[in-house]
């Protein structure tokens, strides 16, 4: 049960993500081209155990968010997406911090959301 002032930060949130990443709200979105234009450096590689992805922010260096490339190219992209989702809805502005994020399994889904 999601409050009504929490939809309405992750609405607004959403919208900020598509002014800052110029990317069309038309599916699909190009979430690498996001990433680099929101200054997010992407790194495919090989991630421990259950590991998803990551976020890891320092003030020092621009973000960098991890997708382990073992899982499927849909599940990375769902990774991708979410650590964005964590970059803007939980990261502290010029601050530091990191986001783990192990398997987990979607229950519901449509013929929208799979689109790649």
């Amino acid at each position: 049960n999601i409050k009504r002032a929490d939809y309405q930060r992750v609405m607004e949130k959403g919208e900020l993500f598509f002014k800052k990443s110029g990317c069309s709200k038309s599916p699909p979105v190009d979430l690498n081209v996001a990433a680099e234009r929101l200054g997010i450096d992407v790194r495919y590689h090989k991630l421990q155990g259950d590991v998803s992805g990551f976020l890891f922010l320092d003030k020092m260096q621009d973000p960098i968010i991890g997708i382990n490339i073992e899982h499927p190219p849909t599940r990375q992209r769902f990774t991708l997406a979410h650590e964005i989702g964590h970059f803007f809805l939980h990261a502290p502005p010029g601050g530091s911090g990191s986001f783990i994020d192990k398997g987990f399994t979607i229950v519901k889904r449509d013929t929208r959301s799979q689109l790649a």
